[in-house]
């Protein structure tokens, strides 16, 4: 996919149809997009997925115990 060469604010998807087709899908705003959204319309790349994939455990401790920190003053 190249982005370089379209016109300012225009965005496409290139899919492939049942008989083996690439074509093109117009992706609405994409400046109004995050970079998230556009990477798992346009890649099919679900960064959520893989961001909730490499959580640890621990840090979710780690970071519960910070925001409670946080709420009480720093006194907790």
């Amino acid at each position: 996919m190249i982005l370089s060469q379209l016109k300012e604010g225009e965005a496409y998807r290139l899919q492939r149809d049942k008989e083996g087709i690439v074509k093109t899908q117009r992706i609405s705003s994409p400046a109004n997009a995050s970079m998230v959204d556009i990477l798992k319309d346009v890649f099919g790349i679900d960064m959520n997925a893989q961001k909730l994939n490499l959580v640890e455990p621990s840090d979710q401790a780690k970071a519960k115990k910070q925001l409670l920190e946080l709420m009480a003053g720093g006194q907790a």
